[in-house]
């Protein structure tokens, strides 16, 4: 007889902003999605894509090195923070985006600790691999701007 294993996931509950709707996210490690871009151009594409929605959109990079001269290293960034912070018109909604690609990372414990404490006071975190799927989670949230009526 062979023993089979089974992966168990641990799921977190949260809800869509807007529908209400369940929403369950994997919050273990978990590879990235195969893509052809890079992690870097994805990021980019995002930035560019929220910032011509309105959205305050910038860059959180995270990192340790000598930033004065004096061969002393200091820590820079917010540790599992997203690698992009947003500010979502018109009530000023905090959003953190993940990006990752095929030839990027996974989603780190430090990243899902994160998530979790984001979520859990109101603001969103999403793990996006592309603009489409970036799309899909922002255009919902951002009332008026498609001519919706909302």
């Amino acid at each position: 007889m062979s023993k089979q294993t089974t992966r168990q996931h641990k799921y977190e509950q949260w809800y869509h902003a807007i529908t209400r709707n369940p929403i369950k996210k994997d919050v273990q490690t978990r590879p990235a999605m195969k893509t052809d871009c890079a992690e870097r151009d994805v990021l980019k594409a995002c930035i560019k894509w929220l910032r011509s929605r309105q959205c305050v959109a910038d860059r959180n990079n995270v990192g340790m090195g000598d930033l004065s001269g004096t061969g002393q290293k200091f820590s820079y960034g917010i540790k599992g923070g997203g690698d992009i912070m947003v500010i979502l018109p018109p009530d000023g909604k905090h959003v953190e985006i993940e990006c990752k690609s095929g030839k990027g990372g996974r989603w780190t414990v430090a990243q899902q600790a994160r998530s979790k404490a984001v979520r859990r006071v109101g603001g969103l975190y999403f793990v996006v691999h592309s603009v489409e799927e970036l799309a899909e989670y922002i255009e919902p949230l951002l009332p008026g701007l498609f001519g919706d009526g909302r």
